[in-house]
């Protein structure tokens, strides 16, 4: 990979003269590619602000190019949670694709935003900015590598946002779904690439059904190609990798109810993760690493604060008042009742939850804003491991806090 890396820098190296083409960002494309799995955020930030200086500096800064650095840079600061400056990004990037007629920015530039607006719990806008993505996307011709690409990062987005069918769907059409049948699974060599995306969307899909109760019987596989992947990712030092199946592997044995396992995991995860910044790579899987991250926060002292802002921006976008989805919480067993001890005030909000009380009502009722009581119910949620109020009564009874 190290030579990898030097093939790559050369290739992306503007030509004083000529400056910067489509070739250059081509080969950009995979040296930030590689850089992501290997955990290298700095070095892809670097990237893209010295190639917007050079097309400023050529008068450029309105070409497609330019459109291409700013969508980089809009992934990379959501990766690190800065979600309002991502959102900027990400519309300069739809707005010069759109000036510029270049199709692929315009698609990428709205499913960004969709990312964006999942991450901030804007639920309307999620919806819009997808449904603008598939009218786009049936309109205009697309190479296969592109529109394989999209669909790979849109049943992601799809599958955190609670729709599993249409992961499913994806899976299914990819040859992926059911796992092990024929020998897809272990055998595809999607799955020996540690620089493969499909393999870890799968992944997640096969976790979330498992969560859902709706099969638990593809986990084995979902073992057996982290642990792939993960082998290959440390054979080639690709840290970004292996991170992320460590924060997938955690999830597994959570939903297996193997607590103290799944937290053990995570806790490597995090040692790893700190030092490269990631955020959104946890944050992203919700209301159960939240739980999992309060049990790690509970075991180790956070003396950065790292853990204290995982854990903060996996609570941000939970809705009190989501609709329930197939991702439910995982078995109620698991979570150990004191894990996350509630506020007073979130007591209080849950007490009234438990009468059917709206959100109105119990603003009213405590003479606090409406704000305030959504952000008591997200946290209620979270601490809790559930998804909506009518597990949250239930979960509280069962803990005898009601």
């Amino acid at each position: 990979m190290a030579g990898a890396e030097v093939v790559l820098r050369k290739a992306c190296a503007p030509d004083p003269a000529a400056g910067l083409h489509f070739g250059h960002l081509a080969a950009l494309t995979e040296l930030v590619t590689l850089y992501e799995a290997r955990g290298d955020l700095w070095k892809i930030a670097r990237l893209y602000q010295e190639a917007r200086r050079l097309l400023i500096q050529r008068g450029e800064a309105r070409s497609s190019l330019m459109g291409w650095m700013a969508v980089g840079m809009s992934k990379l600061l959501q990766e690190r949670n800065d979600l309002s400056q991502a959102a900027i990004y990400a519309q300069e990037a739809l707005t010069l694709g759109q000036q510029t007629n270049q199709e692929e920015l315009i698609l990428t530039s709205m499913l960004t935003l969709a990312t964006i607006a999942w991450a901030q719990g804007r639920r309307e806008d999620l919806e819009t900015w997808l449904h603008a993505f598939e009218l786009f996307l049936q309109e205009h011709a697309f190479p296969a590598s592109v529109r394989a690409s999209i669909a790979a990062s849109r049943a992601r987005l799809e599958l955190a946002s609670g729709k599993i069918e249409f992961a499913l769907d994806w899976a299914q059409q990819r040859g992926l779904y059911p796992p092990g049948e024929a020998g897809r699974t272990l055998d595809g060599a999607w799955c020996d690439d540690p620089l493969a995306r499909d393999a870890l969307v799968l992944v997640r899909l096969l976790i979330a059904e498992a969560r859902c109760h709706r099969s638990g019987n593809h986990l084995p596989y979902v073992f057996i190609v982290l642990g792939r992947v993960r082998k290959l990712a440390e054979q080639t030092n690709l840290t970004g990798r292996v991170i992320e199946t460590l924060v997938l592997q955690a999830q597994a044995l959570q939903v297996q109810g193997r607590i103290g396992e799944a937290a053990a995991t995570l806790k490597q995860a995090v040692q790893l993760s700190e030092p490269r910044g990631y955020v959104r790579l946890f944050a992203d899987e919700g209301a159960p690493m939240a739980s999992l991250l309060a049990k790690v926060q509970a075991q180790r002292q956070d003396a950065s604060g790292y853990l204290h802002t995982l854990l903060q921006a996996s609570l941000t976008g939970l809705e009190l008042e989501r609709p329930s989805s197939a991702l439910a919480a995982e078995p109620r067993q698991v979570l150990p009742a004191a894990l996350v001890p509630l506020s007073s005030r979130e007591l209080e909000v849950l007490r009234l939850l438990a009468t059917g009380a709206s959100n109105q009502e119990i603003a009213a009722q405590l003479v606090i804003t409406l704000e305030t009581v959504k952000r008591h119910g997200t946290h209620i949620l979270a601490k809790l491991a559930v998804t909506n109020r009518t597990q949250a009564v239930v979960r509280a009874r069962d803990f005898q806090l009601l």
